[in-house]
C-alpha cells in the first residue's frame, strides 16, 4: 500500500515531502509524490538544489587507505554502494588490505 504524504518514497512515488505544509516549503516535490517541474531530484547523496550533481563529485570520502572513494554518476541522486580496494593489496609499508583494513604481518600472528 502506497501512501503519499508519509514523508517515505514508495513505489511509484518520485518523492514524498510529507504533509501539505511541508511539500509548500519543499523545492522539489509536490504534494502528489512527484518531482516539481525542473527537478531533477529531491533528496540523496549526489542530489543538490534538486538537480544531480556532476559527474565525479565525491559523495563518500575514502575511510581509510584500504577504502575507495565513490562519485556521483551525474544521472542518479543516488551514491553508489561502497567499494574497497582487494584483499592483497599492499598498505602502509608491509601490511597488506584484508577485509576492508590495512592488516600489518605481526598482527596476524
Amino acid at each position: 500500500l502506497t501512501i503519499c504524504g508519509n514523508n517515505l518514497v514508495e513505489e511509484g512515488e518520485q518523492c514524498d515531502c510529507g504533509n501539505s505544509e511541508s511539500c509548500l516549503q519543499d523545492p522539489c516535490c509536490s504534494s502528489d509524490c512527484v518531482l516539481k517541474p525542473g527537478a531533477q531530484c529531491a533528496f540523496g547523496l549526489c542530489c543538490k538544489n534538486c538537480q544531480f550533481l556532476k559527474t565525479g563529485t565525491v559523495c563518500r570520502e575514502e575511510k581509510n587507505e584500504c577504502d575507495l572513494p565513490e562519485w556521483c554518476n551525474g544521472t542518479s541522486a543516488e551514491c553508489p554502494g561502497d567499494v574497497y580496494k582487494a584483499d592483497g593489496i599492499p598498505c602502509s609499508g608491509e601490511g597488506y588490505c584484508y577485509k576492508m583494513e590495512c592488516h600489518q604481518r605481526d598482527e596476524q600472528c
